[in-house]
């Protein structure tokens, strides 16, 4: 992604790391904001030359240093993976985070809270599930409690249940799923699956499975997509 000039020219790579309020890239870089399209990642995957070539850039902005879990443009990234039929790595890199940024000091969180935004993330990503801003679609990454309960509306609950997990986060490679007993096969789920009280069965393993592979979260490219409930009807409007 570059910025263009006035005359609509494209200006030269705009190489600050951490942009701050004048910058091109704010609390990001190049890296961060070329990868983050969460309304069509199958686009944007194709655009990048398809699964695998997505995977190597993922791979090469952790790799090198181009991620920063101290600033919102880049919570979604860890989870990105899924949309490349690699949740295994998504499992990788948050069960990494987790482990090396986040502590019980004082200084246990690694940046600013931002009105909860750090610590919603922490909350979020130690559940096993992420949720895509303004979308209704929830990413499932690695549990790191075996047994937590989210309070919904009018007293309903999500209860995630993670068997065969372990304290040292061997097992973190989701094996098989279930939602309200039924089969989920895929690395996401929707609100309304949730909505009414829900509970969400990972079964854990030490290394990766075929889980989750075959099927990515939606994007507005897909011949079937669906919006949430709510852009549907605002767009019949």
């Amino acid at each position: 992604m570059r910025p263009r000039n006035p005359d609509g020219t494209w200006a030269p790579p705009y190489l600050v790391v951490r942009g701050t309020w004048p910058d091109f890239f704010y609390e990001g870089d190049i890296w961060t904001y070329s990868i983050y399209a969460p309304h069509d990642m199958r686009r944007l995957i194709e655009m990048v030359g398809g699964d695998q070539m997505f995977v190597n850039r993922l791979d090469w902005t952790f790799l090198r240093n181009h991620f920063d879990v101290t600033n919102e443009p880049g919570f979604l990234i860890p989870v990105l993976y899924n949309y490349a039929g690699r949740p295994d790595k998504t499992a990788d890199i948050v069960h990494l985070l987790l482990e090396k940024a986040f502590m019980d000091s004082r200084a246990g969180i690694p940046g600013n809270d931002d009105s909860g935004a750090m610590s919603s993330w922490l909350i979020f990503s130690t559940l096993g599930i992420f949720p895509v801003a303004g979308q209704d679609v929830y990413l499932i990454s690695t549990p790191s409690i075996p047994d937590a309960s989210l309070s919904l509306s009018d007293g309903k609950k999500l209860q995630n249940l993670a068997k065969n997990l372990d304290p040292n986060g061997l097992n973190r490679y989701v094996q098989s799923a279930t939602l309200n007993g039924a089969e989920l096969p895929t690395s996401w789920f929707r609100h309304a699956q949730i909505k009414d009280g829900a509970t969400l069965v990972l079964t854990m393993g030490s290394a990766p499975s075929s889980w989750g592979k075959t099927m990515p979260p939606p994007s507005m490219s897909d011949a079937n997509f669906e919006g949430c409930a709510a852009t549907r009807i605002h767009s019949t409007k």
